[in-house]
């Protein structure tokens, strides 16, 4: 009986060894998948893969203070070949390391710590309010709440990643991979697709060439992913004529829509068929009530400003963006053409893709097809400030009043011009920015002329008619009005410490005081050219050129001082005491006293402009692509053919205490370049420039080119 018994015994007792022994060994082979570990419970999972090179918890990870104060305290002696999960929810941390467990590598992980690491059994510890066990290589420490029960949890993260998030949910979970790069943090993550018909689209190829690098923001919709997830664009009537997708532009918080076109569709004749719109002389068209995207919540206006460029059409609901765009095309300045900022957009991210996004921030993000997962891959740069700097400070604005301009004056500053246009509308620009407009039944004969005794702050501009004369502030106040004939502005002085006018006509000049009441009036033998005020010893006279005479008059003592004849056609070069007249056959000079100078240009050059430099009077001649200068008195000066086809358009910036600049406008080549009044040297880069060219003041920092483009005017900045 005995030993039935003790055969009893033993056989219970190898029973119970073996099932420890296989529960023991079943137990191994499940623990030792991390992820089983976790559970639903967790919500989100971390998992730090180099946790000696980053900071292990941070903005970027979520958990409770329990595990972070556990981590951060250990951080200093995780080893390298250590791998470190912890859980968002839950007091729960796990240490996978690519060798077993040992005591001593335990001490040593904890030898920094809190708190004394205390060996409980076997593979079991505590650490402060963690239990732990090691199996292999993986230690587990829990809070005493969570329990240990081993779930079917699955995840796979990628190892070289320098970390990873993985949500958990029930329908699975989603893994994000992140990468930390010499410039910034790159991540990846996946998920199902929902089944619609959308196909990766090269967005760069599509449209770099097209759109203008200057934008704070861009967003790519493909266009059948687009109209999966946006019911608005699906039902808009344009979606239907799109190729490729809708590209988002956000600038200064104004967007610009921008979809490339099937071949043969053009949006704006299109739309007037199906809308029913009256076809018009403009290239754009404005839509009242129209809905594009659910992704534009602008509410500036009510609708968009519409246009087709080369085979794209363009949206916006700011006019002022929407011309920006145009001028942008038409210099050449496109995203391809700048590789600064086309890297920052697009390397380091899928080539074909769904959805793309760059924010100014230097954050980017795009969505790519991959079989039946999309992959969503997020890259936040190092700001470079400097970049961003150059991105946000926009080098030119373009004005366009939407017809044609018939002339304009630039005022100092950036972006501040006063047009004139054909149909006889004044339209002011400031900052870029059309800030009021007027309309008069008459024509304006003459290019607008800063008055006399402005300043950098108040500078008024005069206006003239075939009958009258207006004097013009920035705000588009009418100061003064003046009955007038002929093409001659009026000159604005003080007489005697009163504000006064010279106002001529045919063949009189009348001056008058500031509420246009006449102080005296003087009479010549033929029609009025042009007018210089100056002063001689003190007292202020003026220098009035007619077709056969030049006048000098004593406007304190009202009588003529001196006169010259003339025997043939001559022009004013109008700057003050030094001031001269110039023969049509520009041979020869006369100034105000009466001294004639002969003025032998080489022949073929043809007289463009003249300045004052160091006191000195100098006039510029051209001939081609040269330049020639010669002073008054017909010495010459310098010579300097230009790298560019053709020379037609001379103007000179010459202010006091700043350095004298020329531009030059290439009519052939369509260009602007600028030189030093020393030796001609050629400064900076060339710019578009048409038609006409004018340089002013922008404060202290540079000056302002204010030119044509096309119908348009465009403003530079050079610094």
């Amino acid at each position: 009986m005995l030993n039935k018994v003790v055969v009893l015994l033993f056989t219970v007792a190898c029973s119970y060894g073996t099932y420890s022994i296989m529960e023991e060994l079943t137990l191994k082979h499940k623990t030792h998948k991390t992820a089983n570990y976790f559970s639903i419970e967790d919500e989100t999972i971390y998992a730090i893969n180099f946790p000696c090179t980053i900071n292990p918890v941070n903005d970027s990870t979520q958990t409770i203070p329990l595990n972070s104060e556990l981590i951060n305290s250990l951080a200093p002696s995780i080893p390298e070949n250590c791998s470190v999960y912890f859980s968002k929810r839950r007091g729960l941390v796990v240490f996978e390391s690519t060798y077993d467990w040992t005591q001593i590598a335990l001490k040593s992980l904890f030898t920094n710590g809190k708190h004394q690491v205390k060996f409980t059994g076997i593979r079991e510890l505590s650490y402060g309010k963690f239990n732990g066990h090691y199996t292999k290589n993986i230690l587990v420490l829990r809070a005493p709440e969570v329990s240990k029960k081993i779930s079917l949890l699955s995840f796979n993260i990628d190892r070289k990643a320098s970390r990873s998030r993985i949500e958990i949910s029930e329908d699975g979970s989603k893994v994000t991979d992140y990468y930390e790069k010499t410039d910034g943090q790159i991540s990846y993550s996946s998920n199902m697709t929902k089944g619609n018909l959308a196909t990766n689209a090269d967005d760069q190829s599509t449209f770099s060439q097209f759109i203008p690098s200057s934008f704070d923001a861009y967003t790519f919709f493909e266009l059948n992913y687009l109209t999966a997830i946006d019911s608005v664009f699906d039902a808009c009537v344009l979606s239907k004529w799109i190729e490729t997708g809708l590209l988002i532009l956000k600038k200064n918080d104004k967007s610009i829509f921008i979809m490339d076109m099937k071949q043969g569709q053009r949006a704006i004749d299109n739309l007037n068929e199906v809308l029913g719109i009256e076809d018009t002389d403009e290239n754009f068209r404005y839509l009242k009530n129209f809905k594009l995207t659910q992704t534009d919540n602008e509410t500036t206006s009510e609708g968009y400003f519409i246009t087709d460029i080369q085979n794209f059409v363009v949206l916006s609901k700011d006019k002022t963006l929407f011309d920006e765009l145009g001028a942008e095309i038409s210099l050449g300045n496109s995203l391809n053409k700048n590789q600064k900022k086309s890297n920052r957009v697009f390397s380091g991210l899928p080539k074909n893709v769904l959805y793309r996004s760059y924010e100014v921030n230097n954050s980017s993000s795009t969505i790519s097809k991959a079989g039946e997962k999309w992959i969503t891959t997020n890259y936040v740069r190092e700001q470079d400030k400097l970049n961003i700097e150059e991105d946000q400070s926009k080098s030119y604005f373009s004005m366009n009043p939407s017809e044609k301009i018939n002339s304009f004056y630039a005022y100092s500053g950036r972006g501040n011009t006063f047009l004139i246009t054909a149909s006889n509308k004044w339209i002011r620009f400031e900052n870029g920015i059309r800030k009021w407009e007027k309309t008069f039944d008459k024509k304006v004969v003459a290019k607008p002329k800063l008055m006399e005794m402005s300043t950098e702050q108040n500078q008024d501009i005069s206006i003239l008619f075939e009958d009258e004369a207006l004097i013009v502030d920035k705000d588009g106040r009418i100061l003064n009005r003046f009955p007038t004939s002929g093409s001659v502005h009026p000159i604005r002085f003080r007489l005697r410490k009163k504000i006064s006018f010279l106002i001529p006509n045919v063949n009189t000049m009348t001056v008058t005081d500031n509420d246009g009441q006449a102080l005296s009036t003087y009479s010549f033998s033929s029609r009025i050219l042009d007018m210089v005020l100056f002063k001689e010893n003190g007292r202020k006279y003026v220098g009035v050129l007619c077709e056969k005479m030049l006048f000098i008059i004593d406007l304190e003592q009202k009588r003529t001082k001196r006169k010259f004849p003339l025997e043939d056609k001559h022009s004013l070069l109008n700057f003050s005491e030094k001031s001269v007249i110039i023969s049509s056959d520009k041979n020869q000079t006369i100034d105000l006293n009466g001294n004639r100078s002969s003025v032998e240009s080489p022949e073929g050059f043809d007289f463009k402009t003249a300045y004052v430099n160091s006191n000195n009077l100098e006039l510029l001649f051209t001939k081609g692509n040269e330049i020639i200068s010669m002073n008054s008195a017909g010495q010459f000066i310098g010579k300097k053919s230009i790298n560019c086809t053709s020379i037609d358009h001379v103007v000179v910036y010459a202010k006091v205490n700043k350095p004298i600049q020329i531009g030059v406008l290439d009519g052939i080549e369509n260009k602007i370049v600028l030189l030093s009044s020393n030796n001609f040297i050629e400064l900076g880069e060339k710019r578009h420039g048409e038609k006409n060219l004018q340089l002013t003041t922008y404060d202290d920092r540079g000056i302002s080119i204010t030119t044509f483009l096309g119908d348009k005017l465009i403003q530079y900045t050079k610094f």
